[in-house]
């Protein structure tokens, strides 16, 4: 990263073992399913057990489109039970296997829809998971669009 032009923010995800980092005086242990961040501007020490992660790796840029500042720095961590987390995850994980198959168009809505999973991971709001708040939100019109995920199950 180091030789790289630019500045890159990065998510690693760990995947599976143990693994310890630090950047700024502030130490995370990382675990299976949890993510930590870094910012590839600044010296980080990384220290590992037998490992699988995965890296996402933005340009700055990019976070400054979505207002980053406030929210991506080195100490951010994601742990690996939130749903967020978990539906940011899956969703690198089948990217990963799609991406080099895409169009350039469907390239550009994977970039947006992964920033846009990011920031619902880094900041979750408190969700009621209620069968009646499902409901609420499936049939309340939305502002400004027509796309709405609904899902249901009995």
């Amino acid at each position: 990263m180091a030789d790289t032009d630019g500045e890159f923010f990065v998510v690693l995800i760990n995947r599976a073992g143990r693994e310890t980092v630090t950047q700024d005086d502030i130490t995370v242990n990382v675990g299976p399913g949890d993510a930590v961040a870094w910012d590839s501007t600044k010296a980080a020490r990384f220290v590992w057990e037998k490992l699988s992660n995965r890296s996402l790796i933005i340009p700055r840029a990019a976070l400054d489109e979505v207002g980053g500042k406030a929210w991506a720095h080195p100490e951010l961590t994601l742990r690996g039970d939130s749903p967020a987390s978990q539906l940011l995850t899956s969703y690198l994980d089948t990217l990963a296997s799609s991406l080099p198959r895409l169009s350039q168009s469907a390239v550009a809505a994977a970039r947006n829809a992964t920033l846009e999973l990011l920031i619902g991971a880094v900041r979750p709001d408190t969700v009621d998971t209620s069968p009646r708040a499902a409901a609420r939100l499936c049939a309340t019109p939305s502002t400004g669009s027509s796309n709405r995920i609904c899902s249901t199950s009995t």
